[in-house]
């Protein structure tokens, strides 16, 4: 029934979120374990243990058999770390944004229209052995591993820079599509434009790919601070950061920025028309009501705001992931 799987979703959620907080998959490795050595691993009850790796068998996270326990194909792909697309930085940022945060209060910001404070937020201020602040490593570093698992390399390919020189990544994270364009397109170069405790993650993954000579960073802020002019500029889960207005002068800015010929790529949670699907773009519409300052918009709408900057051959591509693009070209 559906109010059943729609209730008994956050069971599920809550389970990943306790395996992934325990680094469960992480500690079973390539390893076939029984209940009682995990249990003793953890100093733990038996019996709680037990129940929480039923459940993660029958999630499909964990397989069992003669009473010994491993992961399964996907956990060893995506919740071991140390993989390449490890993604337990990103879930542990859901993690902090359900368990203890907007979410938690977001009966307050569908009456009031306004965010609200979570818990999650006193996050970023807390340092890692990084120096970097807990909340806000693991959205970039998730965002980064979550990107290379995926949505990366479907703009890589949803897009064509053959003859493009220069890439200005704004708000571009950890400086992920960078990495994965300048890759592909080996006379590409880009410049990573973020703030300044954010590209001091990016630095570190850049190097880590081995091209610092060609992708390099700018600390700055996309409302106040301007970046070095390019012939193509990203901006990735950017604008629904902001209202409209903040939008279209981040558009607008772009647009001045850009010579003629110049490509603006926009990916978006973005909506349909009627704001009803698809499903995660308009639960992250909510989300981004109960988080201060953002909105999450039609494509319709972005094309809109573009046509009347000035914009020309405004294209709108979906992706089968989560995001899809819209982009467009100044004349």
């Amino acid at each position: 029934m559906l109010i059943q799987e729609i209730c008994s979703g956050y069971w599920k959620s809550s389970v990943l979120f306790t395996a992934n907080k325990l680094h469960l998959f992480t500690k079973l490795g390539n390893k076939q374990l029984s209940k009682e050595e995990i249990a003793r691993e953890y100093k733990a009850d038996t019996g709680g243990m037990e129940k929480l790796l039923n459940a993660c068998v029958s999630m499909g996270l964990l397989e069992k058999k003669s009473g010994l326990y491993k992961n399964s194909e996907f956990s060893s792909k995506f919740l071991a770390e140390g993989k390449d697309w490890y993604q337990g930085y990103i879930i542990a940022h859901w993690a902090d944004m359900f368990v203890a945060g907007h979410w938690q209060r977001l009966e307050k910001a569908v009456l009031t229209g306004s965010p609200v404070r979570g818990i999650e937020d006193r996050l970023y201020d807390e340092k890692n052995e990084w120096g970097f602040g807990n909340g806000l490593y693991n959205w970039v570093i998730g965002m980064h591993n979550w990107a290379m698992a995926e949505h990366a390399e479907l703009l890589a390919s949803a897009v064509d820079l053959e003859g493009r020189k220069n890439l200005i990544d704004i708000g571009g994270g950890s400086g992920t599509y960078s990495i994965v364009l300048c890759q592909k397109y080996k006379n590409l170069n880009a410049i990573v434009f973020d703030l300044p405790e954010v590209i001091e993650i990016a630095k570190k993954i850049i190097e880590k790919y081995n091209l610092s000579d060609r992708i390099t960073t700018i600390s700055g802020d996309l409302r106040y601070d301007s970046w070095d002019q390019g012939d193509v500029i990203l901006l990735s889960n950017v604008l629904h950061m902001g209202k409209s207005d903040f939008c279209k002068k981040a558009l607008k800015k772009c647009y001045e920025s850009l010579p003629a010929g110049g490509l603006v790529i926009i990916q978006e949670w973005f909506l349909n028309p009627d704001k009803t699907a698809p499903t995660l773009s308009a639960l992250f519409s909510l989300h981004i009501l109960a988080r201060p300052g953002g909105d999450v918009y039609s494509a319709s709408e972005m094309m809109g705001w573009m046509h009347d900057i000035g914009f020309a051959n405004i294209k709108e591509i979906t992706l089968p992931g989560l995001w899809s693009l819209v982009t467009a070209e100044k004349l």
